[in-house]
């Protein structure tokens, strides 16, 4: 039997070092102790208003890791060139709400075809160009087809709901 394999976020330990305006905790301390005691990947989130995970941390984490760094990014130009310079082991394109405090949902893929494919093509390209696994287009679908059944979950449920000051019939 295959046992499960542990990918560690370390968002929050740089929220926590941005949140306090200081040096510590360090997000890079943090991904060589997850992979120190087991973990199989580290996986960071840059978001654009870099309230986590900073564009040093990601170069600083990529250059003192062994174990393979997942990129969770916005579909953009500047997180796409970024996820090319660094060279992370696999990208995961999530969708950013500036009110959001963190990651609430998956892309909506057909209705931003338009907007995903000349990025997955350049990160695809990067990772042809330099033999690495090309993780992306299977976390993306992935993040699509949960995203979808989930909403459909929340609609179906949503039906029935009846909020408690709306009189009952």
């Amino acid at each position: 039997m295959t046992l499960p394999r542990l990918g560690v976020n370390i968002d929050h330990v740089a929220t926590l070092r941005n949140a306090r305006g200081e040096n510590y905790p360090s997000p890079l301390r943090a991904a060589l102790l997850c992979q120190e005691y087991g973990a199989d990947g580290i996986t960071t989130h840059l978001r654009e208003d870099r309230r986590h995970i900073r564009d040093d941390d990601i170069n600083e984490i990529i250059e003192n890791i062994s174990i393979p760094l997942n990129f969770e990014m916005a579909p953009t130009d500047e997180m796409v060139n970024i996820a090319v310079n660094a060279g992370p082991n696999a990208c995961c394109i999530v969708p950013e709400k500036r009110e959001e405090i963190t990651t609430e949902g998956g892309i909506d893929v057909r209705s931003n075809h338009n907007i995903l494919v000349p990025k997955i093509e350049k990160i695809k390209n990067f990772f042809i160009d330099n033999k690495k696994i090309l993780v992306l287009i299977i976390i993306l679908l992935i993040t699509f087809l949960v995203g979808y059944f989930l909403y459909a979950e929340y609609k179906e449920r949503k039906k029935g709901f009846v909020y408690e000051d709306e009189p009952r019939s």
